[in-house]
């Protein structure tokens, strides 16, 4: 997916793509979360290509620029960062994962790497996250996820 040029029904596509054929957003994958979140899939498509030009780290899969993340293979876990509310590195499988709790609730997964070293390392785009959103947590300990739950917003009211 190429995020200077992404357009909103290539935006729709990718994200209706990934769904099985039985799934809701199969068939109006407008419906989709981060739409709701951010206005719509024009708006969304414009707030990713904005933001494209200040690429901070790039995996092939995993993008985090200086205003958000996205995971290019699941577009709808595009994410400001501003709306982090908890971030921290999660081993899976032999892939190393950097877990995003958003303020709707929202539990986000981006692949950090697959077995491979990295130069990077996770601490890195967590810091960037926190200074986006100073109130984000760092962990995933219990008092952190309850302020997950205690500042959870409902989609749809800001």
């Amino acid at each position: 997916m190429e995020l200077k040029t992404i357009t909103a029904p290539e935006l729709l596509k990718a994200v209706q793509s990934g769904k099985l054929f039985f799934s809701k957003l199969k068939r109006n994958p407008e419906q989709a979360a981060v739409f709701r979140k951010y206005g719509g899939a024009e708006k969304t498509a414009e707030l990713i290509r904005q933001g494209s030009s200040d690429v901070f780290f790039d995996n092939r899969a995993l993008c985090m620029t200086n205003e958000y993340l996205i995971d290019r293979n699941t577009p709808e876990t595009f994410l400001l960062l501003k709306d982090a509310l908890a971030a921290y590195g999660e081993v899976h499988g032999g892939g190393e994962y950097l877990i995003v709790h958003d303020r709707w609730g929202e539990r986000l997964r981006y692949p950090f790497s697959a077995g491979q070293k990295q130069i990077f390392r996770l601490s890195i785009l967590i810091d960037k996250i926190k200074r986006a959103a100073p109130n984000c947590r760092t962990s995933h300990r219990p008092e952190d996820l309850e302020y997950v739950r205690q500042h959870t917003v409902p989609l749809g009211t800001e």
